[in-house]
């Protein structure tokens, strides 16, 4: 990145010198009970997610699982929005 003068920008320049208002000044403490963040990890790699049904199809990208097919042709996936996507631009209809 140049400046105004074409010479590169070496450093980098706070936009704001105070902090904004909205901003939290500490770190908010962590949610308990039934807001506590949960984390599920990919027993295969490092992926992490915070939707179990995420990890789901993820898995599915190691396993080769695909249990969503379509009924028109021989194409099958393992994340059910692929195939209401393939169903629209292939066979150009909605699925029900």
């Amino acid at each position: 990145m140049k400046d105004s003068a074409g010479q590169p920008i070496t450093e980098l320049v706070p936009l704001f010198s105070e902090p904004l208002p909205w901003a939290p000044r500490q770190p908010l403490p962590p949610q308990q009970g039934h807001e506590a963040l949960r984390l599920f990890k990919c027993p295969y790699c490092q992926h992490v997610t915070q939707k179990k049904f995420n990890l789901t199809k993820h898995i599915r990208t190691h396993t080769g699982e695909r249990p969503y097919h379509c009924n028109l042709c021989l194409y099958s996936t393992g994340d059910p929005s692929n195939l209401k996507s393939h169903f629209r631009l292939k066979h150009k209809m909605q699925q029900h």
